[in-house]
Formats: C-alpha cells, sequence, structure tokens
C-alpha cells in the first residue's frame, strides 16, 4: 500500500445486522467504497468519513437500478447482484446516506444507467490548514 494511506477493516459480528468500518492508523486521502451494505449504513458511513483528514477524496461505485423502462435490463441487474446484496433497499440511489457527508458529490451513470461512480470529499473546517487540494481552495 502506498506511504500515507489508509486502510480500513470491514467488521461484522456473525449474526449482526449491522457493520461497522474501524479506520487503521493513518488517514487516507482517497476512500473507495464498493459495498452495498456498508452504503446502507449511515452509521458505518459516518464513522468511515470522521476518520478520514479533512478534503480526502472519497468515491464510491457499484451497481444500480436503471431507468424503470428497461424492465429487461433491472431484471439482469437483480440476478447479478442478488448473490452479494442482503436487501434492494435504496439500490436506485445507493450513495443517499453518503451523499450528505461529503462535498461537491458529483455522480457518474454508467453501464445505461445500471452503474454508477459518486465522488466527492470530505468536508474542510479551515481551507487554510488541511484542504489545499479542495477545489473551493483554489
Amino acid at each position: 500500500m502506498p506511504a500515507g494511506m489508509a486502510d480500513a477493516v470491514l467488521e461484522e459480528a456473525p449474526g449482526a445486522r449491522e457493520r461497522r468500518v474501524r479506520p487503521l492508523p493513518s488517514r487516507a486521502g482517497l476512500y473507495f467504497l464498493l459495498a452495498m451494505d456498508v452504503l446502507q449504513s449511515p452509521d458505518a458511513l459516518r464513522n468511515a468519513v470522521n476518520s478520514l483528514r479533512p478534503g480526502a477524496w472519497i468515491a464510491a461505485g457499484g451497481g444500480k437500478w436503471a431507468a424503470p423502462m428497461l424492465v429487461g435490463l433491472n431484471l439482469l441487474v437483480r440476478m447479478l447482484h442478488a448473490p452479494y446484496v442482503r436487501s434492494f433497499s435504496g439500490f436506485g440511489r445507493p450513495w443517499r446516506h453518503l451523499e450528505p457527508l461529503v462535498e461537491d458529490v458529483r455522480v457518474r451513470e454508467l453501464g445505461f444507467g445500471c452503474g454508477y461512480i459518486m465522488t466527492g470529499q470530505t468536508p474542510c473546517t479551515s481551507w487554510a490548514t488541511g484542504c489545499p487540494d479542495h477545489p473551493a481552495a483554489h
């Protein structure tokens, strides 16, 4: 792992309904989320975002529902993701719990709308002290 990059451990007790992200000591400059179940846990997301340095980049990506009129495509999406997702609740907008925790959110849809990449940055309390990479600092 490159110097200065953080790692995180996803903790889940057997039979538990909640997952917790426990960051390792260093603070990331980039944090990437892919697991749909983690994205549906506001507490896990808040814990992860709060562990990052101000202005750290965050990216989340994965599957989502395409437009409702694309019934056949959505059926394939469901079959593809079913083994890996506990619930399809929120699958139309999987980043919805992460969005209020970060700034400068951008979402790009991929694959006829059945995939996405969301990017943003953790909030900066002071542009002068910790966010030289943040677009608002320029």
